[in-house]
């Protein structure tokens, strides 16, 4: 394994297009930074946040706040992402992200809209 890494290190650096080191993130890796970036804001409004990696290509957050239920799904392969919210009250269950995202930036772009209606609906009213 560590030859892998250093042969791996020596590509990087000879490589003329010199991609910066994010293009190399795992699916993940993005979800787990992702999480531990919004970890204050979790904290804040779920009665529950748990990240878990199956240390086998996929991890998962589960958040419990006082209205919803979500999950959120991530393998390596293909950059797969799957977002499901279920609302308590209402037992309304819906997928605003299913499946492959061919570009890491897709990927990203999904949770950073994710983000955005967590903040909606767990905004303080006043």
């Amino acid at each position: 394994k560590k030859q892998h890494v250093q042969i791996f290190k020596i590509q990087y650096n000879n490589n003329v297009r010199s991609k910066s080191m994010e293009n190399y993130l795992t699916a993940i890796q993005i979800l787990k930074t992702w999480n531990d970036q919004n970890l204050e804001k979790f904290k804040q409004y779920c009665i529950t946040n748990t990240f878990k990696d199956s240390k086998n290509g996929s991890a998962f957050i589960r958040l419990e706040t006082e209205k919803y239920l979500i999950e959120v799904i991530a393998w390596n392969h293909a950059y797969c992402l799957d977002i499901q919210i279920i609302d308590i009250v209402t037992d309304e269950v819906s997928f605003p992200t299913v499946g492959s995202c061919d570009k890491i930036e897709k990927f990203k772009n999904h949770l950073k809209s994710f983000i955005e209606w967590f903040n909606l609906k767990h905004e303080k009213k006043t």
